[in-house]
Order: C-alpha cells, then structure tokens, then sequence
C-alpha cells in the first residue's frame, strides 16, 4: 500500500459515475472503492486488502447493516436480482471493493447509474475473476443523505440492468 490516490469531485456526481472513474481511471495493479459518506471506516481496507493474494474481486459485506429498514429491504431485493444474474449468490454487491485492475482489461462498461458496480461484478464473474465477499465493519451514514431508494436513482439502474441483459444474452 505505498501510494494512494484519491479521486474527488467538486460536487456530487452520483454512484454511477464516481464508480466508473474509480475503477476505470486509476492505473494501479489495484483499486480500493470507498464512498465519502462515512458509512466505511478507511480501515476497511485493511480487512480486504491481506486476501489479495487469493481474490481478484473483494466486496465487503456490511456486517450489522446500519441502514433504515426500507434501504435494507430494496438492498435485498436489488442483490437477489444481480444473484440470479450471476448465477450464484452475492449478498453486498455495491459496498466498498478492492479490484485488481486487470480484471478490467478489455471491458467496455457501459452503465453510468448505480449498476455499474454490479456490472463490474457481472463482468469480473464472466472472465473467471476470483471474487469474494468478507466482512466490513458498517456505520450509520455520517455525511450527506442516501438517495438509492429514490426514483431518479432507482429507474436509471432499471434501465442500465436490462440494457445488460439485452446485450449479453
């Protein structure tokens, strides 16, 4: 962990797009998502990152989810939709992650809403990626206010998942 880069916006951008420069702009042999709201301590990381050698693809499963009812229950719904997409189950598809760029080599994502972290997911798990969700500690959300129950970021990530599956089949 010699160098890290931080990656800020003068304002926000939304989910979608700061996922996609996280992942696509850096060019470190890896990368390390964590959102600014405080949901994540920095030290997350530090649980993710020793199992690099055996993973391509870590996400943290929120242990003790601090979220309102509502957030836990589209949550559940949401990753259930990417489970049956995948093929097998994931529990926490849009936590904090650590990739290793070269899962990404050659791919061409398309989604600019919040399903562009389960985009990355689908991908990394059709290139053979080794992927793995591990516990993260998680925190009520300390800055700013959760906008993924809201329709304006709800239908965009309806589009963009059914846009996937259109062009994958």
């Amino acid at each position: 962990m010699a160098e890290v880069h931080v990656l800020e916006h003068d304002r926000n951008r939304g989910f979608g797009v700061t996922i996609r420069e996280v992942y696509t702009l850096p060019d470190s042999r890896w990368i390390f998502f964590i959102p600014g709201d405080g949901q994540y301590s920095p030290r997350g990381l530090l649980a993710l990152y020793p199992f690099r050698e055996h993973y391509d693809f870590i996400l943290g499963l929120r242990r003790e989810r601090q979220d309102p009812f509502m957030r836990k229950l589209n949550s559940a719904f949401y990753n259930g939709l990417i489970s049956l997409l995948a093929g097998r189950r994931v529990r926490d598809v849009n936590s904090i992650g650590l990739l290793r760029k070269s899962v990404l080599d050659g791919v061409a994502l398309r989604s600019d809403s919040a399903f562009v972290h389960a985009e990355i997911f689908l991908r990394a798990l059709a290139k053979g990626a080794r992927i793995a969700e591990l516990d993260v500690a998680h925190q009520p959300r300390l800055h700013g206010k959760g906008a993924g129950n809201k329709l304006k970021v709800m239908l965009p990530t309806i589009r963009d998942m059914m846009k996937y599956v259109l062009l994958t089949l």
